[in-house]
């Protein structure tokens, strides 16, 4: 019998975010978003900060992803990144004191501006993810 959906994992070092059978994915990858569908030809990338979203499971779900890399091969998509978060994780206010710091943190360096506008980009995924 022919496959109908795609795996998709998602896994982080501490734990196993999702495991679930989907009918496709958009994932954020370092430069720009990468749609799958089923049978897609075999991918590897390099993930950015953004959000993950999949269509097919139960209902359309979306999580937040933080860097990483995602590998898709025989309908399946495996996604290894640093954090992975559900909107019912994110703390609103955490994410709003973080995006004000690093929006007034001091940046003189190329170094430094790279990693304020990656915890600005972190911090404007989450508030998407959740809405704000």
């Amino acid at each position: 019998m022919a496959e109908t959906n795609l795996t998709c994992t998602v896994l982080t070092p501490e734990r196993t975010v999702l495991d679930a059978k989907v009918s496709g994915a958009v994932i954020p990858s370092h430069d720009g978003e990468v749609g799958i569908l089923l049978n897609r030809a075999p991918l590897l990338c390099r993930l950015g900060v953004g959000i993950l979203k999949i269509d097919g499971c139960e209902e359309a779900k979306q999580l937040f992803v933080n860097a990483g890399f995602a590998e898709v091969a025989n309908n399946k998509i495996t996604i290894l990144t640093e954090q992975a978060l559900m909107p019912d994780e994110v703390d609103a206010e955490k994410v709003q004191a973080a995006q004000e710091e690093a929006r007034n943190r001091l940046a003189t360096t190329a170094e430094e501006q790279d990693k304020r506008n990656t915890d600005l980009a972190r911090c404007a995924a989450k508030l998407k993810l959740i809405g704000q």
